[in-house]
C-alpha cells in the first residue's frame, strides 16, 4: 500500500512478529559464526567509514538502535564518544558486551528508559523494520538532546535498483521489511515527528552491483527470458530471449548500472539527517 501524498510504502506483512523475531535472531546467530581475522578487519574498515560520517559533529553521547554486535559503537568509543545501543536479540547483546566501554541494552526503542539525553541517535537499515514510524521517530525526538542529530539510513525506494527491479528489488523481498521509503516521505514523517531534514542523500553500496543483477534477472524471468519460465506456451525461452536473460548478470552490465545510480543521485540506500525542530 502506497501513500498517495508522500510516497510511504506500507508492506503487506509476510510473518507474525514472533516469526519475525525468531528469523532475525538466527539470521544474527548465521551473521555472526565462523568469522574470521580478515572478516573482522574489514567489518572495522567498514565501520569505521560509517564513523566517519559524524568526524564534524561534537563528541558526546551516541545511542545506536538495532546495533548488532556492536562494531560501530566501538569505533565511535575509540573516537571519544560515549557509546550505548539497543539490541533486542540476546546473541548480539552478548557479543556487543566483550566490547569495552560499550553498553548495550537488550531492550526496545519503546522500552528504554536512560539517565541522560544522547547527541547522536543512528539507526542502520532499522527504520523499515519498526511497527510504527512514527511512533518511532517521536521517541527518538524525546532520547534526543535539543542540538542532537538523528541519523537514518534506509532502502531507497527511488533508487535505479528499485525502479528496474520492480518487484523482484532486494527491499520488497526480504520478509522482514515493513515500510520502503523516498525522500519526501521521510520528509514528511520527520515535520511530523518534530524533526527538520537537514540532509538527505541518495548513495551506492559496495553490492548494489549484484541487487541490479537479481533484480534484473528476476524481472527477465517473468517475461521469459530466463530459462525456468515458459515463454507464450512453449519451451524455454528463445536464442535471442536467453541472450538477453545471460547479458542482465553478466557482470559489466550491473556494474554499469550501479555506477550510473550513484553517478546520478540514484544510489540504493538513503541517509538522512535530522535535528529536532526548537520550539
Amino acid at each position: 500500500m502506497e501513500c498517495r501524498r508522500c510516497g510511504l510504502v506500507r508492506l503487506v506483512p509476510r510473518m507474525s512478529d514472533e516469526e519475525r523475531a525468531s528469523y532475525m535472531a538466527a539470521f544474527d546467530r548465521m551473521r555472526q559464526a565462523g568469522l574470521s581475522e580478515k572478516d573482522l578487519r574489514k567489518a572495522t574498515r567498514f565501520f569505521s567509514e560509517r564513523a566517519d560520517l559524524f568526524a564534524g559533529l561534537e563528541r558526546g553521547r551516541v545511542l545506536d538502535v538495532g546495533c548488532g554486535p556492536g562494531y560501530f559503537l566501538a569505533v565511535m568509543r575509540e573516537r571519544g564518544w560515549e557509546a550505548e545501543g539497543l539490541e533486542p536479540f540476546p546473541a548480539s547483546v552478548e557479543d556487543a558486551g566483550r566490547r569495552p566501554g560499550v553498553q548495550v541494552h537488550a531492550v526496545t526503542l519503546e522500552q528504554f528508559q536512560p539517565a541522560k539525553s544522547f547527541d547522536l541517535i543512528t539507526l542502520w537499515h532499522v527504520f523499515e523494520h519498526v511497527p510504527d514510524p512514527l511512533g518511532a521517530l517521536a521517541r527518538c525526538r524525546e532520547l534526543l538532546h535539543p542540538g542532537g542529530t538523528l541519523f537514518l539510513e534506509v532502502p531507497n525506494l527511488d533508487g535505479l535498483e528499485a525502479r528496474l527491479s520492480g518487484g523482484y528489488w532486494a527491499g520488497f523481498l526480504d520478509p522482514t521489511h515493513r515500510w520502503m521509503y523516498r525522500r519526501r516521505s521521510l520528509e514528511i514523517l520527520a515535520e511530523r515527528a518534530g524533526f527538520a531534514l537537514a540532509r538527505c542523500e541518495a548513495v551506492g553500496s559496495a553490492s548494489d552491483w549484484y541487487g541490479f543483477k537479481q533484480g534484473l534477472r528476476g524481472r527477465l524471468w517473468q517475461r521469459g527470458y530466463v530459462a525456468g519460465k515458459s515463454s507464450g506456451g512453449g519451451g524455454g525461452p528463445g536464442p535471442l530471449r536467453a541472450l538477453l536473460g545471460h547479458l542482465a548478470a553478466f557482470y559489466p552490465v550491473p556494474m554499469a548500472l550501479a555506477q550510473a545510480a550513484r553517478l546520478f543521485g540514484l544510489g540504493s540506500v538513503l541517509r538522512a539527517w535530522l535535528n529536532p525542530k526548537l520550539p
